[in-house]
């Protein structure tokens, strides 16, 4: 029995390390791992053929012993699903207690997105005073970190600390820290529109401009650029005009220039002297009179 167990180590540790020389764990781990987003245990068993039903509970039962396995289920009708992961991701895990694992793991499958509170503490089933324990050592170890998402009510959310939130949950340049960022967005707004009123440019050109001058601490994307300058056109201050190309093989592009602003109709401009562009020369007697 001792030697069995010993042999068991073994195998788990090359599970843990790699699966080569494991053609079975092997071949199940890289059937799951092409679903990113796991897949369902009917699903796997199209992909074994030729596998028998215990084999392939053995293989699932190591694997998830040796954490290369997660298993979760769906909301929708509680079906199983298997989520693999690395062999890093599971050295990672490989001090924390029981109720740590299953918070990281729950947190890891939200990826870039996050995951709430209030949803790892419905998918774990732990009290709240144990999960926030579990969180506050995950913090503390730099595993997991807080973001604080875009909306109304700025809620936080958890990811792996390596991951780089997406935008969905801190927004585009012009958040920070969960809020839009008035100020930034206004400086941008008012060197753009000064930069334009020099000459016609095109988008790309603002967004070098905006990258020479270093008014932002991060590069803006094209689409943020444009945002920010379809909104001088929405104002009235900029103009957006299609420019055709010269050649049959290079498509248009359009320009942003200045608009010209005319002063409302009072009553000196409504008479003929108040429009007359040599109003200055006109004297009695003179060249214009």
């Amino acid at each position: 029995k001792t030697q069995e167990q010993g042999r068991r180590q073994e195998v788990l540790m090359e599970v843990l390390e790699s699966l080569d020389g494991l053609p079975l764990p092997s071949r199940l781990w890289r059937t799951v791992a092409r679903q990113t987003d796991g897949m369902q245990h009917n699903e796997l068993l199209r992909h074994l053929t030729g596998v028998s039903q215990k084999e392939l509970q053995d293989t699932i039962n190591l694997l998830i012993e040796s954490r290369r396995l997660i298993l979760t289920t769906l909301d929708s009708d509680k079906s199983i699903v298997y989520h693999a992961v690395s062999a890093d991701y599971t050295k990672k895990t490989k001090d924390l207690n029981k109720d740590e694992k299953l918070v990281y793991d729950l947190i890891g499958l939200a990826k870039n997105k996050g995951v709430w509170t209030r949803d790892i503490k419905r998918g774990s089933g732990l009290q709240q005073i144990v999960l926030n324990k579990c969180i506050k050592s995950l913090v503390n170890r730099e595993l997991i970190k807080s973001v604080t998402a875009v909306g109304g009510t700025r809620k936080r959310v958890y990811m792996l600390f390596e991951l780089q939130p997406s935008e969905e949950v801190t927004g585009n340049a012009f958040y920070s820290d969960g809020a839009y960022d008035d100020a930034f967005i206004n400086t941008i707004r008012s060197q753009v529109r000064q930069f334009i009123s020099r000459k016609p440019v095109t988008l790309s050109e603002i967004k070098k401009f905006i990258l020479d001058s270093g008014m932002s601490t991060v590069t803006l994307k094209e689409q943020e650029v444009r945002l920010v300058v379809e909104t001088l056109v929405y104002d009235g201050v900029v103009e957006k005009v299609y420019r055709h190309s010269t050649s049959v093989d290079v498509e248009g592009e359009y320009i942003y220039k200045a608009m010209r602003l005319t002063l409302a109709p009072n009553g000196l401009t409504e008479v003929p002297c108040g429009n007359c562009p040599v109003f200055k020369l006109c004297t009695d007697g003179g060249e214009v009179s």
